[in-house]
């Protein structure tokens, strides 16, 4: 329809009212492409949106992880001093079992394995990388050497515990 009174200006030579034809073809374009583009941001920042929601999760299920495995390290505390006072004291009755028994609850080594798959992803994402909050960035720097450094101590308990066992 649009070609058509366009086709129908030029061969009357009506430049103006070409020109107005060729400003709204250009307009209706350029709309149309920045809604597009409007679109394609709102998707893009909605999905960010869920991968934070996502990390949220993960991050909740790890404090769940580390507050058990913090119990545990308090049970086996507990059953060390229990074993190091049967141990001190000539005198207290303890059946081989019952040491056997704290012996091997305190050489246990407690593992804990948190979750890092949606934080992967989120610091992969552009999005995240345009955000520019660097308390964020510096807190999950933080989170990632305190991470690291539990890891490592996780090894060096395991192989300090099979040093132990079998030297």
């Amino acid at each position: 329809m649009i070609l058509r009174r366009v086709i129908s200006h030029f061969r009357k030579q009506e430049w103006t009212a070409i020109f107005i034809d060729f400003v709204i073809v250009v307009c209706g374009v350029f709309i149309g492409i920045q809604v597009a583009n409007w679109n394609e941001a709102r998707a893009e920042a909605e999905a960010f949106e869920r991968k934070l929601a996502a990390v949220e999760i993960e991050m909740t299920e790890n404090l769940q992880r580390f507050e058990i495995a913090r119990t545990q390290l308090q049970r086996q505390y507990t059953d060390i001093a229990k074993l190091r006072a049967i141990l001190d004291d000539p005198t207290a009755e303890a059946s081989d079992a019952q040491v056997y028994a704290l012996l091997w609850q305190s050489i246990r080594a407690i593992h804990v394995y948190p979750k890092r798959n949606a934080l992967d992803v989120v610091l992969e994402d552009d999005l995240f990388s345009e955000l520019n909050d660097r308390e964020l960035a510096e807190e999950i720097e933080s989170w990632d050497l305190v991470l690291a450094d539990l890891q490592r101590e996780q090894r060096d308990e395991i192989n300090f515990r099979d040093g132990f066992q079998n030297p």
